[in-house]
């Protein structure tokens, strides 16, 4: 279980990073079709030039609000750190044979 909580915890930091790249990739993408479109537009009445809308580049997931797993990882440390079979092994020498 350790295990595969520090691997959510790995995916969900990856998958933060990645989303601000994406954020950052879809920002420089819509400013260069507004740029483009604004050209467009200045040489005169193309009529695919209204068809150009950068407003409609948007990331549909929102990777940046991923639960926090650090808590239930911590958790799983501490039962992992107690020692079960030392204590099992003091109750079994300690029961009358």
């Amino acid at each position: 279980m350790r295990d595969q909580l520090e691997v959510i915890k790995s995916n969900s930091n990856n998958l933060s990073s990645l989303a601000g790249d994406l954020e950052s990739g879809l920002n420089d993408a819509k400013a260069n079709l507004t740029e483009i479109k604004n050209n467009c537009s200045s040489l005169g009445s193309l009529g695919f030039c209204a068809d150009i809308k950068p407003d409609d580049l948007a990331a549909e997931a929102n990777f940046t609000n991923l639960p926090n797993v650090t808590d239930q990882l911590s958790n799983v440390q501490d039962v992992v750190n107690q020692d079960f079979e030392k204590t099992a092994e003091e109750v079994i020498n300690y029961l009358p044979l």
